[in-house]
Order: C-alpha cells, then structure tokens, then sequence
C-alpha cells in the first residue's frame, strides 16, 4: 500500500472529490467557454449584423469543443505535457459519443492512465504516452459515453418536460438550484450543458444565476437605503456591517467546504495550526511578552507571543506532515513548513480583526452561545483567514 501511495504521488494523483468533481468539473467549464459558449455568441452576433466572419468563427470555435473540454480537464489534473495534449483528441471522442460528461468521464480516466504508466522511466516516452492516454481515452468514451449521454439526455429532458407542465414550481426549483450551485466550488455552467437545459428550464437556469447576484447587489442597496431613509437610528456603520460581513464569514466557510470535499486531514491540518498558534501565543506571551503587538486593537497580544504561536504552529506542522504525507499534496514538505508561517500570520490576523471588529462595537465578545469562549465567531475568527489562504496557494 505504501508502495502504491507512493507511486501515485510520484506521478501527482491525488484522488478526490475535490479533484475529479470539483476541479475538473471547473476546469470542464473554461472548456466550455472557450469554444462552444464563446462560439454561440459569435454565431449569434453573425446571425443579427450579417457579418460573415462571425458565423465562420462560431463554427470553428463550436467545432474545438471536444478538444477544449479534453485539454481543459487535463490540465485541471495536472497531466504532463504529453498527455496534455493528447487528452485534445480524447475530449473530441468523448464529446462525440457522451457529450460534456462523456467528455469528462473519458478524459479522467485517460489523464490518470496516461500519468500512471512508466512515464519518463521508457526510451520511448514520446510515443507510448501518447498511445496510452489516447487508447484508453476512447475505449472510455466508447463504452460510457452512450449510456453517459442517453441518461443525461433523458434527465434533462425530464427536467424541461417538467418545467413545461409545472413552470412555477419546477422554475422556482431549477432557478434555487443552480443559484445554491453558483456559491458552492462547482460550476453551474458545466451542470447546465451537460443537462443541454434549453427552454424554460433554461431560462429558469439563468434567472436562479442571475439572482443570486441581484439579489445580493438589491439587498446591499436596501440596507445602504435605510442610512437615508431613517439616519436617525440607522448609520453607515450599521449598514456596512451587515454587507462586510456577508464576504467576511462566507468567503471563509466557503473555502472550509471546499477543503472538506478535498479530505478531513487539510480540515484538520489548518484547525491544529491554529490551535497551536493560539496556544503558543498565549504561553509564550505570558512567559516572555514585552512588546505589545498591536495595543489598541488587542492590548494583551505581544511579539513574543505572536512569533511563539508561529513556532508552536510550526512544531505541529512538522510532526502532522511526518504522520499524513497527504496533507502537504501535492507539494513537498518544505513548502508545508514555508506555508505554516503564512498560515499562522493570517490566523493571528483574522483574531485580530475580530478584535477590531468588537472594540469598535465595544463588546467583549461576539456573542454568548458558547460559555467561557463567547459566540461562534470567536471561536472561527482565525480559519476564517486560514482556509481562503491554504486554497490560494493550492493545498485544496
């Protein structure tokens, strides 16, 4: 087994739900966008002008869509070079045969085949890596390719019959769908072709997009409304909580749910990096602290204690990459160590601005929910901070 794992991270296979519905699915829809959709508007906009052009790019672009969606999945998936341009004519065949999913479904499993073999380990890499990815590629799309397409094809379509027979109800449900499906780490757009929503299922499809966006821009403006319309009891301060607060929480839970889906050790790694940091910084500054950090957003904080919560993050980090070589994937153990600091800085960060956030509103805490700590914010204001940082330099 460890011979196996061992393999698989040599040849950057990282099995997931991250990386194969997520990522891949994602990367499916810059596919999409790169050729048919972009295709679609340039057809459009030849039927409306008479320009000729437009019509002869829109066939070309809508002709690459197989080719975008192989090269796109791929690259998701951190395919080398060769497979990477071998998974174009993957993606024709499993467009062809399965449409997006088709296309999906073969690319994955000829990237990861293609990544698997003896690559660079043959003199003949340069045309066994090609043959490999491309081989078992199609005989993919050949064999779930029919059945990808007919079951997609007839859930779509029960999906617009649907529509069609019940259009407030089932508009209402497709419209909350794909609008909860727009905040989570999928693409909704991917979700939309591969159902081929046309009609008013799709019109449905792009109203729920549609107002998640405006909804959110209405209600900002509602909010921002009641300074003027009762600035007796309603300030900015009271409008612009509200509206920050939205991107402050939301943005950290979201990239919480997106390391969740990648696995529990990356959800563990960054609350024992934080547990650690907030420890190491509490003994170290009551044992050696000087040097106020940051006095009048948190008196009692100091450098010593800041500089040991990154220490004792660092301490926990090195025996948690020791345990759980996963946890630092798919980069090395160094990075791991380099990241932890970073992780720890923004940890402290987030509790900082959560003390910011109190002072200004002069509580103590954030609420009362949770006896002895205070309300739930509290108690999440530095992952907050950790998790959007761990995506961005590419852990989950």
């Amino acid at each position: 087994m460890e011979r196996v794992k061992a393999f698989l991270k040599r040849k950057q296979v990282v099995i997931s739900v991250q990386t194969y519905l997520i990522d891949a699915l994602g990367a499916m829809a810059f596919g999409l966008f790169a050729s048919l959709l972009i295709g679609t508007i340039f057809g459009t906009l030849g039927e409306n002008t008479g320009v000729v052009i437009f019509t002869t790019i829109a066939g070309y672009a809508k002709s690459a869509t197989g080719a975008a969606l192989g090269v796109s999945i791929a690259y998701a998936l951190k395919a080398p070079t060769l497979v990477l341009f071998s998974a174009a004519t993957v993606g024709i065949a499993g467009n062809e045969l399965g449409g997006p999913v088709g296309a999906l479904v073969a690319t994955i499993i000829a990237a990861e085949l293609g990544k698997n073999h003896l690559q660079k380990e043959t003199p003949v890499d340069i045309l066994v890596t090609p043959g490999v990815t491309i081989i078992s590629g199609i005989l993919a799309a050949q064999f779930v390719g029919p059945g990808v397409s007919a079951f997609m094809t007839a859930f779509g379509n029960l999906v617009k019959t649907a529509t069609v027979m019940q259009p407030l109800f089932m508009g209402i449900l497709v419209s909350a769908l794909i609008g909860i499906a727009l905040t989570l780490p999928i693409s909704s757009a991917a979700i939309c072709a591969a159902l081929g929503l046309t009609g008013l299922a799709g019109g449905a499809a792009v109203a729920g997009c549609c107002a998640q966006m405006i909804g959110f821009a209405v209600i900002s403006f509602l909010i921002l409304a009641g300074t003027v319309l009762n600035s007796d009891h309603y300030s900015f301060d009271d409008a612009a909580y509200p509206i920050a607060s939205a991107f402050y929480v939301g943005f950290g839970l979201q990239n919480l749910i997106a390391a969740r889906l990648d696995s529990w050790e990356k959800v563990l790694f960054a609350l024992f990096i934080v547990w650690a940091t907030d420890i190491g910084a509490y003994l170290f500054g009551r044992q050696f602290g000087q040097n106020k950090l940051l006095p009048k957003v948190s008196p009692n904080k100091t450098i010593e204690g800041s500089v040991g919560g990154i220490l004792s993050a660092i301490i926990v980090a090195l025996i948690f990459g020791l345990i759980n070589h996963g946890v630092y994937a798919p980069h090395n153990f160094f990075w791991l160590l380099i990241c932890t600091i970073l992780f720890s800085i923004f940890g402290q960060f987030g509790d900082l601005v959560e003390s910011a956030i109190k002072r200004h509103f002069g509580v103590k805490d954030s609420g009362n929910l949770i006896p002895g700590h205070g309300g739930i914010l509290d108690r999440c204001d530095s992952w907050i901070f950790v998790f959007p940082i761990m995506h961005f330099l590419g852990l989950f």
